[in-house]
Order: C-alpha cells, then structure tokens, then sequence
C-alpha cells in the first residue's frame, strides 16, 4: 500500500509538472512569433539566428545553424519565407511543446523555458 501511494504521488506530480510546461510554453509562444516573424520580415540574420536551436536540422544537409542563415541571406530565400510565415502556425506532436507553420515547413520546439526555430520539416509535417 505505501508504494502504491508513492506511485500516485509521482503520477500526480508528473501530469502537474508536464501541464506547467506546456502553460508555459503557450504563455511565451506569442513573444517567440513575434520575434520570429520580424526577424524573417526585416531580413536580420543575427537577430533570426539567436532564435535557432544549436542542432537546427537543414533538412539532411548536414550544416549548421549559423550556416543555414548564412545560405538564407545568399539565396536571398527571404522571398521564400515570408509567405510561410505569413500562414501562421499550429500545434504540433512532440514529447516537448511544439509547433509547425501552418504547411509544416518550419518546426519549433520549446527547450528549457524557451522556445528555438528547431528545423526544417517537409508538407504537411507536425
């Protein structure tokens, strides 16, 4: 009976923990976009690259973040981006908080009470 009452107390404090995470998580989304979005917007590379994960995924090509936006401003692939980001975004399926736009392009996850542009994803990807 006594474990029995330390395993509700863990499910009890995984659940309450697990849902801070995800209030969080909604609380800063806005800011996050906000920044995102203006960064995308006026073209700032340095400012968009504070707001990647330091394991940005290219899509298989194996650079880095600081080298994804470095492509972005050669490419001038700003005319690409706008657009998507202009479509909004929707939750998505992680094990952490997570969102997509809305085409499933662009992948963003919340890590340690902060959220981070972690990748690119494929249409139609969560």
């Amino acid at each position: 009976m006594k474990n029995y009452k330390y395993l509700l107390l863990f499910c009890f404090l995984s659940v309450s923990l697990s849902s801070f995470g995800q209030d969080a998580a909604l609380k800063n989304w806005p800011a996050f976009w906000a920044k995102f979005k203006t960064a995308i917007h006026t073209k700032n590379t340095s400012s968009l690259r504070k707001l990647m994960s330091d394991d940005f995924f290219d899509g298989g090509g194996g650079g880095t973040a600081s080298e994804w936006v470095s492509t972005m401003q050669a490419n001038n692939s700003w005319t690409f981006y706008k657009p998507v980001v202009a479509k909004g975004t929707k939750p998505g399926t992680c094990s952490v908080p997570c969102r997509s736009t809305k085409d499933g392009y662009l992948l963003f996850e919340y890590r340690k009470g902060k959220w981070y542009w972690v990748g690119l994803g494929g249409e139609g990807q969560d």
